[in-house]
Order: C-alpha cells, then structure tokens, then sequence
C-alpha cells in the first residue's frame, strides 16, 4: 500500500495538519522548530514518500535556514570546555531560530586536507575554530575565496573573525598584579609552537608586568609536548621562593599548578600567586581558591559570530568583531 500522509505523521510524531504544512511550504511551517521539520523530512525518505514533493520542501526549509559549516579540532574531544560552551551556546540560539548544522572535525595543522575551499559555496556562512599556525598560512593564502568564512577567536588579514582582546586583557590583568607590590618573582610561562592566542597572551601578561616595573621577570620557555605536572613542578623547584607569582597562558597549567602548591603546602597567594587564562565550567568548581584568571565570554563570542553569519546570509556589510575579555580576580594571586 502507498505511504500516506497519516502514515509520516505517525512516524515522526505530528499531526497530519503539520506534515501537510511543511511538504506544502505553507506559511505556517515557519512557527515550527527545525527539529520538527528535519524529524518530518526524515520519516519522509525513510518510508520513501513522494520523493519529489519531499524533495521540494527540503530544499524550501534549507533556504530559509541559516546553513552553517562548524569547523573545529575539539568535535569530539571530552575536555575542551571552549567547545563545550560553543556547543552549549548552539544549542539555545537553536531552541529559537531556524538553524541548519553541519560539522566537521579537523586535525590541527592539518586544514587543508580536511577543508575544500569549493564547500564554502554551499552554506551561508563557515565558522572555523582552533587553528594552528599552519592552517593559519592556508587560510591566509586563500584569503581572496572566502567571504563566507568566519575566523572564532582568531584573527588574519582579510578574512572575517569574532575574536577576544586576549592580549589587551592579560596585560591589565598584569599590570594591575604588578602595582600591588607584593610578589618578590614574577614567572611567565610560554611554550615552543604556541597558538597565536596563546602567544598574545602571554605577550599581554610580560608586557603588563613589564608596565608595572616589577623588580624581576622571567620569561620561562618551556618545550613542546612536555607532561605538565612535571612541568609544574620543575617550575617550583627552580623558581619558588617567598613571593613568586605565575603566569599562564592556559586554564589548566594554572590549576596544575595549584594542585602542586597544595601539595607542598604552599600558602596561596601569599607564598605563591597564579594567574590563568580562561575559565572552566566543571574544573573551577574543584578549585581552591578561586582561579585569578580572564573570562574570555565565549558565549558571547559565538551569538556574535552568528550574528554575522546571519548578515552574510541577507548580503548585508559584515565587520569584524571584538569581544571585550572579563578580568576575574580570583583568590590566586594578590592585587
């Protein structure tokens, strides 16, 4: 027997009248969420109903939703809290507008073999997070073929990006540790083959402190792939003394390094400051004290470039976008 419209109702769990609203592209269809629309087009193909009309209506619902390619290297990793918020952040803008996701999961370093320029042309906009420095080349080298691409906390001449004020947020952070006075040592720690963010920050930090006229500064390079509870504690062990303050330029070197004060039972912040940078949703909670640290607002960050994706999408003038950092202060280092 032919499939009905009662049957793809009963399928994906609508009425026949809203079945009827989205293969018919009525009006009313735009009050109904994409999930309901997909789960409707779904049970369609599935049972192999009218596949013209279906057809037809897919491609009505793709026009009117904002189709988005997400790029990023934490697609399924279990411990990036940047992802996490993004994800989280999707989510809700979901909940409220008509959204069509793709995502694709890229190895740092490693764009280009993961990303065909010639996609860009099949959404409205791109959004790419968490590049290295080689896929920073590669991107700049085809700057000119990618209007509709958007650069999430990175930043390169020419293509359009809705980044932090890393730098400029770490150096105030500095700057205002640096007048207190307090800390005898200041320890910014940076590594080989950092990302460009994470390079501006720790530019940011050495520069505040250097602003601030501390007495004495070091500027550690640690190498690259290092175990950062050796590392931590390496650290202390050449640098610690009565009043030494640490810098990092990621979360969680900071809190291994107040796990590692804990340890030796150091008092913190008198005997030991330290500073990070981000914040995270499930680790600040197991911390002690509160992380001195910088509130990217990385959910602000991804409405805004959503917000731009949108603009794209109605052919309107798009500007990059800056989102100012939040300074939390924190109980790990004194002011």
């Amino acid at each position: 027997m032919p499939v009905t419209i009662n049957d793809i109702a009963k399928a994906s769990g609508v009425s026949k009248a809203t079945v009827s609203y989205i293969l018919n592209n009525k009006t009313s269809a735009v009050s109904l969420s994409a999930q309901t629309i997909r789960r409707v087009l779904d049970a369609c193909a599935e049972m192999h109903y009218s596949p013209d009309r279906v057809a037809q209506a897919l491609a009505s619902q793709r026009r009117a939703a904002l189709s988005l390619l997400i790029l990023s290297p934490w697609l399924f990793s279990q411990h990036s809290d940047f992802m996490a918020i993004f994800n989280r952040t999707i989510e809700q803008l979901n909940a409220t507008e008509k959204l069509d996701l793709t995502f694709d999961r890229f190895t740092p370093g490693e764009l280009s073999k993961n990303f065909k320029i010639a996609q860009c042309a099949k959404f409205d906009a791109v959004l790419i997070l968490g590049t290295a420095q080689a896929d920073e080349r590669f991107l700049s080298r085809n700057r000119e073929k990618l209007a509709n691409v958007i650069l999430l906390n990175r930043q390169i001449a020419g293509i359009l990006s809705c980044s932090g004020n890393d730098r400029e947020a770490c150096e105030a952070l500095a700057l205002e540790v640096a007048r207190r006075n307090y800390y005898q040592h200041y320890v910014v720690i940076s590594r080989e083959n950092v990302s460009r963010r994470e390079k501006s920050r720790i530019d940011g930090f050495a520069s505040g402190l250097k602003h601030g006229k501390v007495k004495r500064l070091t500027v550690v390079d640690m190498p690259a792939g290092g175990v950062i509870q050796e590392e931590c504690r390496a650290l202390l062990d050449r640098y610690m003394e009565n009043g030494t303050a640490f810098f990092f330029g990621t979360h969680l070197q900071a809190a291994h390094m107040m796990t590692e004060a804990h340890k030796r039972r150091l008092e913190i912040p008198g005997e030991i400051g330290i500073v990070g940078y981000d914040r995270n949703s499930v680790l600040d909670d197991f911390l002690f004290p509160e992380m001195t640290t910088i509130d990217p607002r990385i959910d602000a960050m991804t409405s805004a470039a959503m917000k731009m994706a949108k603009l794209l999408k109605s052919n309107k003038k798009v500007e990059n976008i800056i989102i100012p950092a939040e300074v939390v202060k924190g109980k790990s280092c004194l002011f």
